[in-house]
This record gives structure tokens, sequence and C-alpha cells, in this order.
């Protein structure tokens, strides 16, 4: 195991994807999470952006969702969320 992350209470990752935004130095971790009693009922969820420096997590971003963050993909250099059913461009979350 490289390194560990804790995610808030009652909250659960649910996907992740390795990606290299556009004007990006370097690829990052992103993490789609959810946040409530079940996945299915989720309040809100987070989009983690993580940087591996030394087999080490650093959180980079992150942005809150008014969903559950099932899944995280990049795609041509930005991110595309699903999100409570919905399929979500977020763009470069790391500034």
């Amino acid at each position: 195991m490289l390194d560990t992350f804790k995610c808030e209470k009652d909250e659960l990752p649910n996907g992740a994807c390795y990606a290299k935004f556009d004007g990006a130095a370097d690829a990052v971790l992103v993490v789609g999470t959810s946040k409530g009693q079940s996945r299915l009922e989720a309040d809100d969820g987070r989009v983690l952006a993580f940087n591996i420096v030394d087999n080490r997590l650093a959180l980079l971003a992150e942005y809150v969702a008014d969903g559950s963050v099932f899944t995280v993909n990049e795609v041509a250099g930005k991110l595309i969320a699903t999100i409570n059913g919905k399929v979500q461009g977020i763009g470069n979350i790391i500034v």
C-alpha cells in the first residue's frame, strides 16, 4: 500500500481515475465521493484531486458537488463526472 486518505464522516469513495488536465505539468489521481447514509441517498459529494509524491497522497484540490459523484474520468484534458444521474463537465479543478 502506498498511502491512505481518510474521507470525512459518512463519506464514501465511489470512483477514481488518473488524469492529466490541460496546462498541468503532471497527472493527478482524481476520486469521486458521496456523503450521506448511503450512495443512493447522498446529499452531496466531492471530487478530490491528489498529487502522488514519494508514494504519498497530497490533496491538491476539491470540488463540492450537489449530489453523489459516482464516476470520474478525464476526456481531452477536462474532467467529466457522473453526479446523481447526470453527466457533468467539471473542467480542470486544478488551479
